[in-house]
């Protein structure tokens, strides 16, 4: 809190579990050894409800098989106790920034999915109305009848079509 986050602490796993969507954090720190539900299940836990949430395990009983554990859980970071509070704040802000990373990346993946679709319908509608001008063309061709006259008018046509079927291949 001195470093100007909101904080809230809850008795056990269970309490803080039912707060999650209530208070949305961006980041929990969790102990192992907590009453009722473990601080591993905690974790598992959180991170099915917003997998975007940092999780930072403390425990007094850090080996390297229960920092693999936490990791594996979703856990961001492990911090073995005693820890100085400037170990945490180093911690904290370092999950934080991950956070915002992510988010980034995904806001910028929803961005790029979005120009896209944008990018395939107007290629489709610049693709499409040569064709269709192209389909008119040959329409009258075919309709034309064997006159001298409609010879001269129906090269005219064929090179519109050329001519149309060539701006189609300049878009690809």
């Amino acid at each position: 809190s001195k470093s100007g986050f909101r904080v809230e602490d809850f008795e056990d796993g269970a309490r803080a579990l039912e707060a999650i969507p209530v208070l949305k954090p961006a980041l929990i720190v969790v102990d192992l050894k907590m009453p009722g539900i473990s601080g591993m299940e905690v974790i598992t836990r959180v991170h099915e409800i917003d997998p975007q949430i940092i999780s930072i395990v403390i425990t007094g009983y850090g080996t390297i098989d229960t920092a693999v554990g936490a990791m594996k859980s979703g856990a961001y970071d492990f911090l073995p106790k005693p820890f100085s509070p400037d170990e945490l704040r180093l911690i904290v802000n370092r999950g934080l920034e991950r956070r915002e990373l992510a988010l980034q990346s995904q806001r910028h993946e929803v961005e790029r999915a979005l120009l896209k679709r944008r990018f395939v319908t107007f290629v489709s509608h610049q693709l499409q109305t040569p064709l269709v001008a192209v389909h008119q063309y040959l329409d009258v061709l075919a309709h034309l009848s064997d006159t001298p006259e409609a010879g001269a008018k129906k090269q005219d046509w064929l090179e519109r079509c050329l001519k149309r079927i060539e701006e189609m291949q300049a878009l690809i």
